[in-house]
């Protein structure tokens, strides 16, 4: 999965920090140059792009956390060689405009505790063939999108089309034949 990734100079995030805190509430505006430089020196890098997907973002961001339902674009390589669409349409594990369904495993960041503004996150991607199938992959967090488990079709259906057993199809296909002649 390629996506696009810009970077910023340091002097850019500084003015767009600037351009976002109102000095006028500061009670000493001589203090704005030291909270500009805290704000972009003391967040680690992953933090401060997400702080600028924030701040430059039409939508709000929902941070995520380990066991979240979302949706995301596959690599495009896993396509015919992990899945195939149909498949993923008929179970309900995928969208009309090309999304899958995942579910967070951990963050990209080599913490030992979650975190919800890592660039990356691990996501296992649910796949279907015969069964329920995940796949961890890492994708930028801010290209994935929250959703409800209530909302993925494959949990709601009572009885999927790809997980009925071949045999028993062609026993009642046999019946029907009986049954007509």
């Amino acid at each position: 999965m390629k996506e696009e990734t810009y970077s910023l100079a340091a002097d850019t995030v500084k003015h767009i920090i600037k351009s976002i805190i109102n000095k006028d509430k500061l009670e000493n505006k001589g203090n704005m140059e030291n909270v500009i430089s805290i704000l972009s020196t003391s967040l680690n890098r992953d933090h401060v792009s997400a702080l600028m997907e924030m701040i430059l973002s039409k939508d709000v961001h929902i941070p995520l956390a380990i066991g979240d339902y979302v949706k995301a674009k596959p690599p495009a390589y896993h396509e015919g060689d992990k899945f195939e669409w149909d498949v993923l349409m008929d179970n309900g594990l995928a969208t009309e405009d090309k999304y899958v369904y995942g579910i967070i495993t951990e963050d990209g960041s080599w913490s030992s505790e979650f975190d919800p503004y890592s660039h990356k996150m691990k996501v296992d991607l649910l796949y279907y063939d015969r069964e329920l199938i995940k796949d961890n992959y890492s994708i930028t967090t801010f290209s994935l999108q929250k959703v409800s488990k209530e909302d993925i079709p494959y949990f709601k259906q009572v009885e999927k089309p790809a997980q009925r057993d071949l045999l028993d199809l062609i026993k009642e296909e046999e019946e029907k034949l009986q049954n007509e002649l």
